[in-house]
């Protein structure tokens, strides 16, 4: 049957067919598509589009993402591996720490070299090092090892595994860096703010909720895209539902004559899902769902013969849970209300 063949089993089995694995996609690339758009494309009415959407957001689909480009409003991300040598009760209370803190924005369990992976909400270095400062103050006993990458981009890559096509044009592939920066005044804001995880509401279910205008939040969604600060809207697909494990690979090279052949492979896998470009970490940086370790060796195999020669290392871990994850820093929208 093969890898693609056991990951459709999965959906198939969840009631997602090729049908509802279309509008999935669909959703994905653009959540905020209209049901004439969907109706079109399925040909099913737009009441029965309406009916298997609802039904998805009881189990497919976790909610509806705004992918804000911070970096482009001067909010930078850090990315921190923990090792940790310590008791369940110590863990617990690094964990703890983490949830509470209104600059994590992503927190991971893993297994192999480090135990927890998460990422950081900072406006620069310094600001990050005030609260590297406080966290290492608090853990630092605990701490075997750890590392710290800065992000200079981050591309989401849309799940084309659901239609099994390739990557044929940039559609649902988005880049978020911070070319060049912004200023945003507070309304602006507190729209992203409320935006962030409410990716598919219309401009009246917004209106509402901010009490802004209908005609100031259309009008200021439409200039935030043509401004690079609102890169898309998709869908949040819960992998775990569809069956699927989460990886993550770095790849370290002694050049970088194969970079290019290994970013157009990672372009063209189905099954991934994230380029991770950073300061401080590998040559190369990518994240995959795949339906098991076989499968994931699989795309691990493919990094390596790609990279022939020039392969130093390829380390790779399994996400094993995930306790947090924020769409919109809350010290920020906080001081827009």
């Amino acid at each position: 049957m093969g890898f693609y063949g056991q990951a459709m089993g999965n959906l198939e089995s969840k009631g997602i067919r090729a049908r509802e694995r279309r509008l999935l996609y669909m959703l994905e690339v653009d959540a905020r598509v209209r049901l004439a758009a969907l109706s079109s494309t399925l040909k099913i009415s737009k009441e029965a589009c309406r009916q298997k959407i609802a039904k998805m957001e009881k189990g497919a689909v976790a909610g509806y993402q705004t992918i804000i480009n911070l970096p482009k409003i001067g909010v930078e991300s850090f990315r921190v591996y923990v090792a940790l040598s310590c008791k369940r009760e110590e863990r617990q209370a690094m964990l703890d720490f983490l949830m509470q803190s209104k600059k994590i924005w992503w927190v991971l369990e893993t297994n192999g070299e480090w135990d927890f992976d998460f990422v950081v909400w900072a406006g620069g270095n310094w600001e990050f090092w005030l609260f590297w400062k406080e966290f290492y103050g608090k853990f630092g006993d605990i701490i075997k090892n750890c590392r710290i990458n800065t992000y200079t981009e981050l591309v989401f890559l849309p799940r084309t595994f659901l239609v099994r096509s390739e990557r044929e044009d940039s559609r649902g592939i988005r880049r978020y860096d911070a070319k060049q920066r912004i200023s945003l005044d507070k309304k602006e804001m507190l729209l992203l703010s409320d935006i962030a995880f409410r990716g598919r509401d219309s401009f009246a279910e917004i209106s509402k909720r901010t009490r802004l205008s209908i005609a100031y939040v259309s009008q200021t969604m439409r200039k935030l895209e043509k401004q690079g600060v609102i890169l898309g809207y998709r869908a949040l697909i819960d992998r775990n539902y569809l069956g699927l494990d989460y990886y993550k690979a770095d790849v370290r090279l002694s050049s970088t004559s194969k970079l290019k052949a290994l970013e157009e492979y990672v372009l063209g896998e189905p099954f991934a899902i994230y380029i991770d470009n950073v300061i401080g970490g590998s040559s190369f940086e990518f994240d995959f769902l795949a339906v098991s370790s076989d499968h994931a060796k699989e795309i691990l195999d493919s990094v390596r013969a790609i990279c022939g020669s020039s392969l130093n290392h390829l380390e790779f871990f399994q996400i094993l849970g995930e306790f947090k994850l924020a769409h919109f820093p809350p010290q920020i929208s906080a001081r827009a209300l």
